[in-house]
């Protein structure tokens, strides 16, 4: 009769790894349990953030309207092709008469007899041109060429390059009324109205240092160029009263730009402008409003879902400070600011909270107090916050400040909770480390004396 024991059956590294995982299986799963909650309610933290500041930023560009109004203005012209115009919120509504005597131009000169092919202007020193405006203001323009010498379409490449836009040229070859070849320098003054006319130009000879007042180039002088346009100032009449300046886009009314396109004959009736109050466009600012804060209630009843029918619930279902985040932007909606509520401006909640606009109601609403709107929603600077839009901003400010907000403060609450559970993790790792080089250290000892003995078994077999 032969007696053996069954060592094949015991495997020491499998059964160490099982029962070290068994050893730790209830502490590994309350922290993955817990790591799982503190990732979630941090991804939520994050998705909170980016809809409150979206909304934020939504209720800072109704602030940052021109004007600082969200009620909206149109203007309209009798005569289109004398000047166009554009009413900003701050304008007033009224009835304007117009006229325009002449626009604003750009001084212009031509000199006809520039030299196309050599002006002295040796590397270093440069030769220079030094051009003088009406307003005070120069531009000099270095002639410098690596041959010594420039051409006239060098000249002008020069000026457009360093005058900085105070001043352009352009070059023009052909004949003249006798038929002889000639080379034309154009140059235009970078700024409109009488102050942008060219005064005066100065030419310096680098080799010699010699500057000589009046020319362009040696022997081109300023008294011998063609006025091609001159300089003048827009000049208008609004209302009777006389406006002139160097642009043609006037801001004599306030909250209206006027662009002047063309003059009037001499005897020419007046235009009509006609500020007037932008229904449609009014209904737009207060629907980007809607939109916004539909948007963000959207996010918030996500993350704050119960969860119901299989529906997984949100991270902050059971959160009251979330919860009563929203029921806070909802409460300010129906509040009354200098008389008079949003609801009563043609918005509207259903059944779910969610705002619609009627803009025929809206209409009807500015029809009888045309500032009832600015009233209600204000001002959401936080440096001098008002109406609705200030309480708002108010509200989601406390959520959102990066130092002293509510997410910013929960934020760092999960970052020591997640350094807490690394730390737990550590120690739980090596807790299993040492169950299980004790488990492996008894099973291989197992293993060493199940071989013996039946090896000592053996031979009594």
């Amino acid at each position: 009769m032969t007696t053996s024991l069954n060592t094949a059956s015991l495997d020491p590294t499998s059964t160490a790894t099982s029962l070290a995982q068994a050893f730790v299986q209830n502490q590994q799963q309350l922290l993955d349990t817990q790591n799982q909650a503190m990732q979630s309610t941090t991804q939520a933290l994050s998705t909170l953030q980016t809809a409150l500041s979206s909304f934020s930023t939504s209720l800072s560009s109704l602030s940052g309207l021109p004007g600082r109004s969200v009620t909206q203005y149109s203007a309209t012209l009798s005569d289109a092709t004398v000047a166009s115009a554009k009413a900003t919120s701050s304008a007033v509504p009224g009835t304007y008469a117009v006229s325009v005597q002449q626009l604003a131009t750009q001084n212009a000169i031509a000199f006809a007899n520039i030299p196309n092919t050599v002006v002295p202007s040796p590397p270093t020193p440069a030769s220079t041109i030094t051009i003088t405006f009406a307003n005070g203001k120069t531009a000099t323009v270095n002639l410098s060429a690596t041959g010594g010498s420039m051409s006239a379409s060098d000249i002008a490449r020069a000026i457009n390059q360093q005058a900085g836009g105070q001043a352009t040229a352009n070059i023009v070859s052909g004949t003249d009324a006798s038929g002889n070849p000639v080379t034309q320098l154009t140059l235009s003054s970078g700024t409109s109205g009488a102050q942008g006319a060219i005064s005066t130009i100065s030419y310096t000879n680098g080799s010699t240092g010699t500057t000589t007042p009046g020319e362009i180039v040696p022997g081109v002088t300023f008294a011998s160029a063609k006025q091609l346009t001159p300089a003048q100032d827009a000049i208008a009449q609004v209302n009777g009263v006389n406006v002139q300046q160097g642009s043609n886009t006037l801001t004599a009314i306030p909250g209206v730009t006027l662009t002047l396109t063309a003059a009037q004959a001499a005897n020419a009736a007046p235009i009509s402008l006609t500020v007037a109050r932008d229904n449609t466009g009014t209904a737009n600012q207060l629907q980007s409003f809607v939109t916004a804060y539909n948007a963000v209630k959207k996010s918030l009843d996500t993350l704050t879902a119960i969860g119901s029918d299989g529906s997984a619930s949100g991270a902050f279902a059971n959160d009251t400070g979330v919860r009563s985040l929203e029921d806070h932007l909802s409460s300010m909606l129906r509040k009354s600011f200098n008389g008079s509520t949003l609801m009563q401006l043609g918005v509207s909640a259903d059944s779910s909270g969610n705002l619609s606009l009627d803009s025929t109601k809206l209409s009807a609403a500015l029809n009888a107090n045309p500032t009832a709107l600015d009233d209600v929603l204000g001002n959401a600077s936080m440096s001098a916050p008002s109406g609705l839009l200030g309480s708002l901003s108010g509200l989601v400010n406390a959520w959102t400040n990066a130092s002293t907000g509510q997410i910013q403060q929960r934020q760092n609450s999960q970052q020591v909770i997640g350094k807490y559970l690394a730390e737990q993790q550590t120690q739980l790792t090596t807790q299993y480390n040492d169950a299980y080089n004790r488990y492996l250290a008894q099973f291989t000892q197992l293993q060493t004396l199940q071989a013996q003995m039946s090896q000592t078994l053996s031979m009594f077999g």
